[in-house]
C-alpha cells in the first residue's frame, strides 16, 4: 500500500534496515503465521532466531493503522536499537514454556484429549504447530495431535 512504501522510504537511510510489513484481510497465510484478526495490520519483522524451524521474531502494532501510529511504531524500533534484541529474549522465554508445556502434553492419552475443550485443543496444536484451519470436529483435532506424537490410545503421547 501507499502508507506501507511511505512509512519504508521515510526509514530508508537510517543506519539499520527496519522490515516492516502489512497484512490485508486477503493474505490468510500470514494472518495466521503472525496471528492478525484485524485488518489491515502493520508488523515489524525483527528476524529469525532459529533458522533451523524459520520461527520469525515480530511485533504487531496494537492500534488502528495510521501514518502517525505506524510511524510512531516504526520510529521506536529506529530509534532503540535493542528492541528486538528484548523481543527475541520475549519470544524464546515464551517458547521455553510452550516446550515445558509440551512435556506435559505428551503424558496425555487419546481419552485424555477427548475430555478436553475444543479451545484447549485448538491451542494444543498450534503449539504443536498443526495446521487447524479446516477441522471442523473434534475429534480431528485429537486424531492430529496423536498422529503429531505418533502414539495409540493407553499409551502415553
Amino acid at each position: 500500500s501507499l502508507l506501507a512504501k511511505s512509512i519504508m522510504h521515510q526509514f530508508r537511510s537510517k543506519e539499520k534496515l527496519l522490515h516492516v510489513g502489512e497484512i490485508k484481510g486477503s493474505n490468510k497465510a500470514l494472518s495466521s503465521e503472525f496471528e492478525v484478526t484485524r485488518y489491515p495490520a502493520a508488523i515489524m519483522l525483527c528476524g529469525n532466531t532459529n533458522k533451523q524451524e524459520n520461527r520469525l521474531i515480530y511485533e504487531k502494532l496494537e492500534k488502528p493503522v495510521t501514518h502517525d501510529n505506524v510511524f510512531a511504531f516504526v520510529d521506536s524500533f529506529a530509534r532503540d536499537p535493542q528492541k528486538c534484541k528484548k523481543l527475541e529474549r520475549s519470544f524464546l522465554a515464551k517458547e521455553k514454556i510452550a516446550k515445558a508445556a509440551l512435556d506435559g502434553l505428551r503424558k496425555l492419552s487419546e481419552s485424555d484429549l477427548l475430555k478436553k475443550k475444543l479451545s484447549e485443543l485448538r491451542s494444543i496444536s498450534k503449539t504443536l504447530g498443526i495446521d487447524t484451519s479446516a477441522f471442523l470436529e473434534k475429534s480431528t483435532f485429537v486424531q492430529e495431535i496423536v498422529k503429531h506424537f505418533g502414539r495409540h490410545d493407553g499409551q502415553d503421547l
